[in-house]
């Protein structure tokens, strides 16, 4: 080639020399001491081949996935997943809505690390039950068995329910009209109790029966509810001849009964049989029944001793020889029994000396 040498007035020949080595792609790298795959010995820098740590998840199902990342930090999060298994009845509201059918149903939200929470509802939905009962018009009263062994008198008009449970546990409720007539009785004017006052029958009439209605008297009828005048009485006197025995230890005490009513006669002392006539009685107080033949009664008391007062040692009256209390003892009272004394006591009937003057 020819140059012009500042050596030179005129144009002479100029050599230069290249020296050119041509290299492999192989023997091309990178040159950063930063990167992964540094070469200090590289021929060819093309630092375009460099690569470098970029640390992040790497796991392509996380939901924070980086494309970039070439070493895994351990910190991938991922959707997260929850059963939920509900029975209700009738309805069921979650999440702020209200669901009526059974059936699987889904809800998402996110995570406390961000990412999908996928909720899945199991839910069964039982419904409750309700009947109605609308009862005829009835009298007085309405007894509705509303369950096994239960039951409730109703006495006026209205609408009554009772809740229990179905077989699911959900709400069975039975609801009963009432309807109670008014003025209810026996509207019969043939009848025993006819109400005359009463429109509406409740079918109470009794008929009339007629007969002895006095339980006193002999021919008394238990169904008769209205005495015609038929009545008949028993009753009888009787004579009671008797001597008390003449010491406390004796029984040498009688008696003697005549009756007046319908022989034969049954005799009672203290509800022991007895004859009509004895003459060796005991002390003693009897309760004396004779009943005839119609069954006619008749009573008294006979006081067979002579040793009847006050048994109580305490009172006023003692009487030490006394079998039987006579029901006579007077408590002893003590005060000033003198009435010129300041301290006179009318109520006192046993002197205690300390009257005052």
């Amino acid at each position: 080639m020819d140059v012009p040498n500042q050596n030179c007035q005129s144009i002479c020949n100029n050599i230069e020399i290249l020296n050119l080595v041509i290299v492999s792609d192989e023997q091309s790298g990178c040159n950063d001491p930063l990167a992964t795959n540094y070469d200090p010995n590289i021929i060819c820098i093309d630092n375009s081949l460099c690569t470098y740590i970029i640390e992040g998840c790497t796991d392509q199902a996380a939901c924070n996935f980086n494309p970039e990342a070439n070493v895994d930090n351990g910190d991938c999060n991922y959707p997260s997943y929850a059963q939920e298994y509900i029975t209700a009845c009738d309805f069921y509201t979650w999440n702020g809505n209200i669901y009526s059918y059974s059936g699987l149903y889904t809800w998402t939200t996110d995570n406390v690390h961000g990412c999908d929470s996928v909720i899945t509802l199991h839910l069964t939905i039982n419904n409750s039950n309700s009947t109605t009962t609308w009862t005829s018009p009835v009298c007085d009263s309405l007894i509705w068995n509303f369950g096994p062994g239960n039951g409730q008198v109703y006495y006026e008009s209205g609408s009554y329910n009772y809740v229990s449970t179905t077989n699911e546990g959900c709400p069975d409720t039975s609801w009963i009209n009432v309807y109670i007539l008014p003025n209810c009785g026996c509207t019969d004017e043939s009848a025993f109790n006819y109400d005359p006052s009463a429109y509406n029958d409740n079918g109470s009439c009794i008929p009339f029966i007629y007969g002895c209605t006095d339980e006193g008297a002999l021919n008394y009828d238990s169904n008769a509810n209205s005495d015609d005048g038929s009545c008949t009485y028993c009753s009888f006197e009787a004579d009671i001849i008797f001597q008390s025995p003449t010491t406390q230890t004796f029984c040498d005490g009688y008696y003697a009964i005549t009756p007046y009513g319908q022989s034969p006669y049954s005799f009672y002392f203290n509800g022991q049989a007895v004859q009509q006539y004895n003459a060796a009685v005991c002390n003693g107080i009897y309760d004396l029944l004779i009943i005839d033949a119609n069954n006619c009664q008749f009573d008294s008391t006979l006081v067979m001793s002579n040793y009847v007062g006050c048994k109580d040692p305490e009172a006023l009256n003692y009487d030490e020889t006394a079998l039987f209390d006579d029901g006579s003892c007077i408590d002893i009272i003590l005060g000033c029994m003198d009435v010129l004394a300041d301290n006179y006591d009318s109520n006192a009937n046993v002197d205690d000396e300390n009257c005052i003057y």
